[in-house]
């Protein structure tokens, strides 16, 4: 059987940020949390990017819930 390779294009910056959270199972709980530190990311990070050429799609951040399983 063939593996799946996760590969990212040469030309490609792929990052993952682990903010710390509060330590709250409840799933939706955890979701507005992790969207308030996105929020926050954006703010601080916006005014650095302005200058930066995004080739084919802009700088962008989202919340990813997994349950660690």
């Amino acid at each position: 059987m063939a593996e799946k390779q996760n590969r990212v294009a040469e030309d490609v910056v792929e990052y993952f940020l682990f903010p710390p959270l509060s330590g709250n199972k409840d799933k939706s709980a955890c979701v507005q949390e992790l969207e308030e530190c996105l929020s926050n990311y954006m703010t601080a990070l916006s005014p650095q990017l302005i200058d930066v050429i995004w080739q084919n799609e802009g700088f962008k951040l989202r919340c990813v819930v997994e349950t660690g399983q």
